[in-house]
């Protein structure tokens, strides 16, 4: 009986202390047993890499699995402003022929604008979301423009305006430039924005005089007519506001399936300003006293340093191999072309803007 006792108590000597070699962490408060071996699993987080950014070779914790069946698209890391919710133009602009886009958006859409551009009646229309109806519905801004013509047409269909990214990587270019020099036609454009490659957004055509950069009086008082090479000269205002505001992803459709409206082209004619000025929201023409403001680059031409000029823009200079016909780089030739007068400020008393068109005198140019 003494013998089994005996055995008994190292039985449970033995016991308790193989016991008290285990591994214990205390957490919170609480004693909790960690295991000796982590189980490796691909979304385990204590799962580890090894990282070349370690010289010692030691493992690194690996990132969090992402969910690769979800296509991701780049966010744009230029040219992002804050969405502009106010219209630039009269409302008369707004109100005359339709104001709804032929085609709702992409579901899922969510981007400020959805641009259509109206081959038929020359115009840019840009519209927002409607809270009510949560369609894109909403004619916030109409530009008139200059498409291409019969011979050089502007590329139609539905588009995504490319990010910064998206555009180096498909042609070496950029998506936006303040200033671009269009060498086959020895023509420059301010506030390029592309809504396809080589298809742009852009303002009226400019020369070089002398060494500064003035504008065609041919192509702006052609505007609301077919007259370019494919792009959509503008008004610099108004290719301005795509450059400041319209960013990559923007829903773009351009489109020749509209009637054509001769009540909607005549009114976008008159109220194209005289050439040198920029409309605002209250213009009404006739009155060039008020609702006018100076085109900036009109009254003060840039001054293009010689012999080579070079394009204004946010980021390197572009490789153009992909599109031969255009390049920042060349010096053009100049081309005698009709330089505005000095005009007074629209709010003066003795003098005001004269609107005198000419005939159009370099169609088919960018």
């Amino acid at each position: 009986m003494k013998k089994l006792l005996a055995v008994t108590v190292c039985l449970l000597c033995l016991v308790a202390f193989f016991s008290a070699c285990r591994p214990w962490q205390t957490i919170g408060g609480n004693t909790a047993s960690i295991p000796t071996r982590i189980p490796y699993s691909p979304s385990s987080s204590a799962a580890f890499t090894p990282s070349s950014a370690d010289p010692s070779g030691s493992p690194l914790p690996a990132t969090p699995d992402t969910d690769s069946s979800a296509p991701v698209t780049p966010t744009p890391t230029l040219y992002i402003r804050p969405a502009q919710t106010e219209s630039i133009v009269p409302s008369a602009l707004l109100t005359v022929g339709y104001t709804t886009p032929l085609k709702d958006a992409p579901k899922g859409y969510r981007m400020p604008y959805y641009i259509e551009v109206d081959i038929s009646n020359q115009c840019v229309n840009i519209f927002v979301k409607n809270k009510a109806t949560g369609k894109y519905d909403v004619l916030l801004n109409r530009f008139i423009c200059s498409g291409g013509t019969s011979t050089n047409p502007t590329l139609t269909g539905e588009f995504y305006i490319k990010t910064q990214e998206q555009q180096r990587a498909a042609t070496g270019q950029n998506l936006k430039y303040k200033r671009y020099y269009f060498q086959k036609y020895e023509s420059y454009a301010y506030y390029v924005t592309r809504y396809k490659n080589e298809y742009m957004f852009h303002s009226f055509t400019f020369a070089q005089v002398n060494g500064k950069v003035v504008p065609k009086s041919g192509a702006y008082y052609n505007m609301g007519n077919p007259g370019s090479a494919g792009c959509l000269r503008m008004l610099m205002n108004h290719a301005k506001w795509i450059y400041d505001n319209v960013d990559g992803g923007t829903y773009c459709v351009v489109t020749k399936n509209r009637p054509v409206d001769s009540t909607l082209r005549a009114t976008l004619k008159k109220y194209l300003p005289p050439l040198g000025w920029d409309m605002l929201a209250d213009y009404e023409p006739g009155n060039n006293s008020h609702g006018l403001v100076r085109t900036e680059l009109v009254s003060n031409p840039d001054v293009v340093p010689t012999p080579k000029p070079t394009p204004v823009e946010e980021s390197p200079t572009p490789d153009n191999s992909e599109e031969p016909s255009v390049s920042p780089d060349v010096t053009p030739t100049a081309t005698p072309t009709e330089v505005p007068s000095d005009e007074a400020s629209p709010t003066g008393t003795t003098t005001s803007p004269t609107d005198t068109p000419t005939a159009s005198s370099d169609t088919q140019e960018p």
